[in-house]
């Protein structure tokens, strides 16, 4: 269990609410006997999209969701940061590629004037398929490109050196323990496949 989910559950019990993490794709799971899923380590929505999607709309008449499921679906998609910057919300620069583009990423960096960038899908977790990438290494990653937009569309922003405290990501048990403080170019993090969780019996905040 996360050190957070036992700081949630402790909190909880002192104000006598019962809580429980559970795995969102049980399907032994009445949500109606809950009072409010509180949404926590999704770690596989985004290679379940349909089904968590599909799951999503069937509980939201089930139970009251302590994020609305309108909510939860825009912030699945990275689309929402140009949602931001268009209501005057400042985020990082970045460049969508949309799913069946042909672009040359070399060219894009060029276009974007960026040296240095991150690549990722609009649609990910874990770092799936997330990239550091200069114009040195963009054309090896060019076959990568292609093949990834096919089926999604992808991000790329520039890189923040000032984000880096050291050169190797932070790992516990074979995954991400926190967001990365250094990255090397080309892949950095392997695919995260952990167990999603939702806590229910109360909801805070």
């Amino acid at each position: 269990m996360l050190r957070d989910d036992q700081l949630l559950q402790a909190a909880l019990k002192r104000h006598d609410i019962s809580s429980v993490r559970l795995d969102w794709a049980s399907p032994d799971v009445d949500w109606s006997q809950f009072l409010c899923p509180v949404f926590r380590t999704t770690w596989d929505y985004f290679v379940r999209r349909d089904e968590f999607t599909d799951w999503l709309n069937r509980i939201r008449s089930q139970t009251q969701l302590c994020n609305e499921a309108a909510l939860i679906e825009w912030n699945m998609d990275k689309l929402y940061l140009g949602d931001l910057e268009g209501n005057g919300i400042s985020i990082v620069p970045l460049k969508f590629i949309e799913r069946g583009s042909e672009i040359s990423l070399r060219e894009l960096l060029d276009e974007c004037g960026w040296d240095d960038a991150i690549l990722k899908p609009c649609v990910s977790d874990a770092a799936r398929h997330t990239y550091r990438v200069d114009r040195a290494a963009a054309t090896a990653l060019e076959p990568v490109v292609r093949r990834l937009l096919v089926d999604e569309s992808l991000i790329l922003q520039p890189f923040s050196p000032r984000r880096c405290r050291r050169r190797r990501p932070t790992w516990v048990r074979s995954r991400p323990r926190s967001s990365v403080r250094g990255i090397p170019y080309g892949p950095f993090l392997a695919d995260a496949s952990s167990t999603t969780r939702v806590g229910s019996g109360g909801c805070s905040g």
